[in-house]
């Protein structure tokens, strides 16, 4: 550094201090990845894929043809930049600042699909999903909401907006991974809240509660008769959902395992994230050697 410089160079060990903390950074990227895409690897190849109908409820694979749930709005059956039909889509619009870009919108589709196979279908529901999207597309313009969905100008050149559409179209295969779970019909979940629901209801009328259920006439309900009174509410709550279609429907676990849905074949899935665990692996080595041979030629 020469005399009177205004900047001093700090350093590690002798070394450049920006070089070592990339190089750490990288490493300790590469590492994350590794886990994660071998992870991931292991959830498809250990679960069994399932068929809709007799998939059990917890953590399981569907493979299907999506397509939109009945009386789904407009609105919903578009993506928001191209306005190409589409079940889910993610957005990103940058800004040109410099040499590089920084994003000012961005959004991704919550609204709920089907996924069918031949045995029936499953409502997904795509929040918090890793998604892999069947279709990708980027294109340039000067506004910041693009008028038309193509390139424009010069493209990247000549343009101060860049923007990205991703999307998975009605009848995409997609493979889903996560936890299964369904509502109406005789499903056991929340069965108990609904009871406990009904007889709160029936209580803030006490007059009736007792005239129903009050067999020895003593203006109180004993032991027995709540007992009856809690078999007449159950009976009742199983009956309206006897008449309520059985849903199932597939959303993020709650225990934190990964929650995919991508419009890939499970077996091309579980492929493309052992070579990304495998690339990453790589990465690590290279990054722990470059780290070494610094550290080794101070």
């Amino acid at each position: 550094m020469p005399p009177g410089s205004a900047h001093v160079a700090w350093t590690i060990h002798g070394q450049p201090g920006t070089l070592v903390l990339a190089l750490v950074a990288a490493c300790l990227a590469c590492f994350v990845f590794m886990y994660r895409g071998w992870a991931r690897a292991r959830s498809l190849s250990n679960t069994a894929r399932a068929r809709v109908r007799s998939a059990p409820h917890g953590y399981i694979e569907l493979y299907g043809r999506t397509s939109f749930p009945p009386q789904t709005a407009d609105q919903a059956k578009s993506a928001p930049l191209t306005g190409r039909a589409c079940v889910w889509w993610r957005y990103h619009v940058y800004r040109r600042a410099g040499k590089g870009w920084v994003t000012i919108d961005h959004g991704a589709s919550d609204h709920s699909f089907l996924l069918q196979d031949d045995t029936g279908s499953c409502v997904v529901d795509p929040r918090g999903a890793e998604v892999t999207p069947s279709a990708r597309q980027v294109w340039y313009g000067s506004e910041s909401w693009p008028s038309s969905p193509y390139s424009t100008g010069l493209g990247a050149l000549g343009s101060n907006y860049k923007y990205i559409e991703q999307r998975i179209h009605e009848a995409d295969d997609v493979c889903a991974l996560g936890e299964l779970g369904a509502t109406g019909g005789l499903a056991d979940g929340g069965v108990d809240s609904e009871i406990a629901a009904l007889l709160h209801d029936w209580k803030s009328d006490p007059a009736a509660l007792l005239k129903r259920f009050d067999r020895d006439g003593d203006g109180q309900l004993d032991a027995q008769e709540w007992e009856q009174a809690r078999a007449a509410a159950r009976a009742q709550v199983l009956e309206g959902r006897a008449q309520t279609p059985l849903v199932k429907q597939m959303a993020r676990p709650r225990d934190g395992r990964p929650y995919l849905l991508a419009a890939r074949t499970p077996e091309r899935l579980a492929r493309r994230y052992r070579l990304q665990a495998a690339a990453c692996l790589g990465g690590f080595f290279v990054t722990l050697l470059l780290l070494a041979h610094l550290f080794g030629a101070h």
